[in-house]
């Protein structure tokens, strides 16, 4: 551009060059969860939070059960189908900018049934009768202990046996006892609780114990 002025009756210009950019108001937060699409109820669920174009520093975020600062939180919700995350940002001028996102809550899926750690197990009878009944979470991202507290046993012929806990008891062992090679003993209604978790286990799956 020119500025243009009089001095002692002349015209005098005056060029100048300059650069600026403009920035539009940011008007939505980046609200995400780190490793799901959803949060799971009674686990720690990372979320970052963000507003373009604002320091970190200048941003906070709030919701039930959320704790943390500087665009990294902590999500644990307890109650209810959704959780809504609200953002705010404070922008140069002095004025703030904010948004918010819902979130489904799940409740966490149901653990698949192990016996000696396998889905499917083959081996001896003796070695059936010490081994332990477990629950895992499968391709679950968080670090979720589930520990049996009841099954079933079921072996060809021989009645049903309700155990407590997660390894075979007294009458369980004698049942085992009478199986025989290539009997499939079937391992069901596993019974499960979270560790330091409350919230109901879903049933998980059967397993079985091919004898050879």
């Amino acid at each position: 551009g020119k500025f243009t002025f009089v001095q002692d009756g002349k015209t005098i210009p005056l060029p100048f060059e300059s650069t600026y950019v403009v920035v539009p108001r940011p008007n939505s937060a980046t609200i995400s969860a780190e490793k799901m699409n959803v949060v799971y109820r009674g686990v720690d669920n990372p979320i970052a939070v963000s507003f373009a174009g604002i320091a970190t520093s200048d941003v906070s975020a709030s919701a039930p059960g959320m704790t943390g600062s500087n665009g990294k939180y902590i999500l644990r919700p307890t109650s209810g189908t959704e959780v809504i995350v609200t953002a705010s940002g404070k922008l140069p001028d002095g004025t703030t900018a904010k948004d918010s996102k819902p979130f489904r809550i799940k409740n966490l899926p149901a653990p698949t049934g192990k016996i000696r750690g396998e889905v499917a197990a083959k081996g001896s009878t003796s070695n059936l009768e010490s081994v332990q009944v477990s629950a895992v979470l499968e391709d679950f991202d968080f670090p979720v202990t589930v520990n049996v507290t009841q099954f079933t046993i079921k072996v060809s012929g021989e009645p049903t046996i309700v155990v407590n806990g997660d390894r075979m008891d007294v009458r369980a062992r004698a049942v085992i006892k009478k199986a025989k090679r290539g009997d499939v003993v079937l391992i069901s209604n596993i019974k499960a609780k979270f560790n330091g978790i409350e919230q109901a286990v879903k049933p998980a799956s059967a397993c079985t114990y091919e004898i050879q």
